[in-house]
């Protein structure tokens, strides 16, 4: 799990109605750890065809996705979480290309609007849309990625190098804490977006 602030925050995060924890908590690891699971579990499920098996699949998720929020809020037991079909239509969306963009115009001339709202949304819509484009939408949410895949933002250029990102994922699986930039440079590479190349942070 990657935990980065650019502002730089002495190593530490923040849970749900808690102060300040470091990123190599165990809580956090924790966090990121069963992330990734139910990740592994979605490309399971997008491999399979047998429909018991994915219900019985997306309940461990919706179980996991509970225990998480569990872990990050321990003071609070009403947790409020997004339906597992809502999430893999968010999951696509916020991973999506270009191509995407058709699905959506697909969708919306087909009724698709206010899908945050459960009375609205339709999960066979989006998926008629998906399949009319020619787009498999597993492909955007049940896949890991790997360092060298280009991502669709990719060509945003905000300083920070991909290198440095790649850097910090290790760090932060490695429990390890990266130093706060007002005491020592990272070399993430936003001084380049300063005048006269000094960032500061």
């Amino acid at each position: 799990m990657n935990i980065y602030t650019k502002g730089g925050d002495k190593g530490t995060t923040s849970l749900v109605h808690t102060k300040n924890v470091s990123k190599s908590d165990d809580r956090i690891q924790l966090v990121g750890t069963i992330d990734e699971l139910t990740s592994h579990i979605g490309l399971v499920k997008s491999m399979l065809t047998d429909q018991d098996m994915i219900q019985n699949l997306e309940k461990i998720q919706s179980t996991l996705i509970t225990l998480m929020a569990g872990i990050a809020d321990p003071y609070k037991r009403d947790y409020r979480i997004s339906d597992e079909e809502t999430s893999f239509l968010e999951a696509v969306l916020s991973r999506g290309d270009r191509r995407i963009a058709d699905v959506i115009e697909e969708a919306w001339r087909h009724g698709a609007k206010f899908d945050s709202w459960s009375e609205y949304f339709s999960r066979q819509t989006w998926m008629d849309a998906f399949a009319a484009c020619g787009v498999d939408p597993t492909f955007y949410a049940n896949r890991l990625r790997d360092r060298e895949e280009v991502f669709p933002w990719t060509v945003i250029a905000d300083g920070v190098t991909e290198k440095f990102l790649w850097r910090e994922r290790e760090q932060a699986y490695a429990g390890k804490i990266t130093p706060d930039c007002r005491e020592k440079c990272s070399g993430c590479g936003a001084n380049r977006l300063c005048e006269g190349g000094i960032c500061h942070a």
